[in-house]
């Protein structure tokens, strides 16, 4: 149960790192390119907060 526990907090770390990169990418693409890509950005974004939530939650 231990071990479950420090997985899950390196796992909470590794979705904040995602959530800060996809977050950092979607202002990148808002400056020049198509709102297609923000769109994928947005779910992808939306997609991480969910697991990260999730794993929050234990």
């Amino acid at each position: 149960m231990i071990l479950l526990d420090k997985i899950g907090i390196k796992w909470k770390k590794v979705m904040e790192n995602f959530l800060k990169v996809a977050e950092l990418r979607k202002n990148i693409s808002l400056k020049g390119k198509e709102s297609a890509e923000k769109y994928s950005y947005d779910k992808m974004i939306k997609e991480i907060q969910q697991i990260y939530h999730t794993l929050k939650g234990r």
